[in-house]
């Protein structure tokens, strides 16, 4: 009987403390690029702030279960599809940062069903990213990544929904990407079922009573 208790209350301490495995296997990745140089690329107002052919940084997670085959072509994967993205905060899944602080932007400006990286037969291209924002200006802007290139540009919103404008205020690259350390999901405290608090108590306070029987 003392046996039974123990191994009941094995039981439902396992399965309160036990997390479920990850689905996929994950690598933190950095990548590199450039404003584009030349006098009439960075204009007003973001000159003040962005250094023309100046450096962008930014850092993602990849899941390497998803990484396309040589031979699939161009292939947008995009976080969402992670099965492990609910356990993965936004600034760490993809952060891209122009500079200055006021244009940094995460896989939660994330806008249009965006947020991919790109792949052309299996090698890392850049990303598919929109984000509109308001600028020191106060004036809404939309910074749009495509592959390889982004540009940010003035939004047009007379009409309904906002419209980019053909003239680009930022262009740029990105040159590189460099694989980094793997990287293991936020895993979030399991929460017991009332049912498992139940049983584990039941066994603790019956094998209590066996004890004082003793």
């Amino acid at each position: 009987m003392k046996n039974l208790l123990i191994a009941v209350s094995t039981a439902a301490l396992i399965s309160f403390t036990t997390a479920p495995a990850f689905a996929d296997s994950y690598n933190m990745a950095t990548f590199t690029g450039n404003i584009s140089p030349g006098n009439t690329n960075v204009k007003s107002p973001f000159n003040a702030d962005i250094s023309q052919g100046g450096p962008i940084t930014g850092s993602f997670i990849i899941d390497n279960n998803l990484i396309p085959s040589s031979a699939s072509g161009f292939v947008n994967v995009f976080f969402s599809s992670f099965p492990d993205i609910a356990n993965i905060p936004a600034a760490l899944a993809f952060t891209i940062n122009l500079g200055t602080p006021a244009l940094t932007f995460t896989l939660a400006d994330a806008i249009q069903n965006s947020g991919a990286i790109q792949f052309f037969n299996g090698k890392f291209r850049g990303f598919f990213f929109d984000a509109d924002f308001l600028y020191s200006d106060n004036k809404p802007y939309r910074f749009d990544d495509q592959g390889g290139t982004w540009n940010i540009k003035l939004l047009d919103a007379i009409g309904g929904a906002p419209v980019p404008l053909t003239s680009a205020k930022v262009n740029g690259v990105i040159t590189g990407m460099s694989l980094g350390e793997p990287y293991v999901p936020v895993q979030e405290t399991p929460v017991p079922e009332p049912s498992t608090v139940l049983l584990f108590g039941v066994g603790l306070t019956a094998l209590a009573g066996f004890r004082k029987k003793i």
